[in-house]
């Protein structure tokens, strides 16, 4: 007769401690356990536990090592995400669900990370409520606050202080510092930042392509180009580019 071990996880401050019964039962249910592997985080002063596949689903293989998670509300026992090995879930308030992936990434803070997005060797350090869906694609960025990231919108080797991304939106090697909201840091359509530097009240729209530049206060829309260029305006009287 197979001899179930009871396993015991220390999550939150409380110990959980399944018998024999509920872990044979729950194992046909979920997608994963967390296994005895540990490592520690002194600077957040939390232990992760390093999970494994109970099935198989998606691209993940039954028996399948994957990275280390805080605890089970992390990452979510339904449809097909998965946090690969070689990245770190240490945020209380860390949702991980859909079919979401996170490869060789350190997420901690207040994120939901869901649909079908993929987030690759990130580090994702936001207690504003930073939100990932869609087919969503961040890779090698750097996330600190409030962030909204939707559609097919690709975010690469940036760093990122806010902001709503949507549509077909692609920013790369740029540094984005604004609010998140409906009027401001509102980036969507087909817009590309490419190279370049935003920050405070900015919106760019459409299919504008931006390109080496530093922008503060402006609405960028349209088919507008701009390239190796410092855009400044006030607050109240933004300046408007529309071509």
């Amino acid at each position: 007769m197979l001899k179930l071990k009871e396993r015991k996880y220390e999550f939150t401050g409380k110990t959980k401690v399944r018998s024999h019964l509920e872990w044979a039962f729950q194992s046909i249910l979920d997608n994963y356990d967390c296994t005895d592997e540990s490592i520690e985080e002194p600077k957040k002063e939390v232990t992760l536990y390093q999970i494994r596949a109970l099935r198989s689903f998606g691209n993940v293989k039954a028996g399948d090592l994957g990275g280390y998670i805080l605890c089970e509300e992390n990452l979510s026992h339904e449809g097909s995400c998965w946090v690969y090995p070689g990245s770190e879930v240490m945020g209380m308030k860390t949702r991980i669900f859909n079919s979401a992936s996170i490869v060789d990434s350190v997420i901690d803070g207040d994120c939901k990370i869901h649909g079908n997005s993929y987030v690759c060797e990130c580090e994702i350090d936001s207690y504003g409520g930073t939100d990932i869906s869609g087919s969503a694609s961040v890779v090698g960025t750097k996330i600190v606050y409030d962030t909204k990231i939707e559609g097919n919108s690709r975010i690469w080797n940036s760093r990122i202080n806010g902001g709503h991304f949507s549509g077909n939106v692609w920013v790369e090697n740029s540094d984005i510092a604004t609010d998140s909201d409906d009027s401001s840091g509102l980036f969507s359509g087909n817009a590309r930042i490419i190279n370049s530097r935003t920050y405070d009240d900015v919106s760019i729209r459409g299919n504008a392509v931006v390109e080496n530049c530093a922008i503060e206060f402006a609405v960028i829309s349209g088919t507008a180009f701009v390239s190796d260029t410092f855009i400044s305006g006030l607050m109240d009287e933004r300046v408007k580019i529309d071509k």
